[in-house]
């Protein structure tokens, strides 16, 4: 279950210009034909911790 194009964006604004980067990587790795769920699940943590 993806994010569409209007919650990325919305949270791309909510989150603001610090975790952008960890937003996209993790859009764009769910929305690949094969995703890599290692890869997503890091990248779900990365930006758990950069909330602390």
């Amino acid at each position: 279950m993806g994010m569409g194009f209007f919650d990325y964006e919305v949270a791309l604004e909510i989150l603001g210009q610090s975790k952008q980067p960890l937003v996209s990587a993790l859009f764009n790795e769910r929305n690949r034909e094969n995703p890599d769920q290692k890869l997503i699940a890091f990248l779900k943590k990365k930006k758990l911790l950069s909330t602390i």
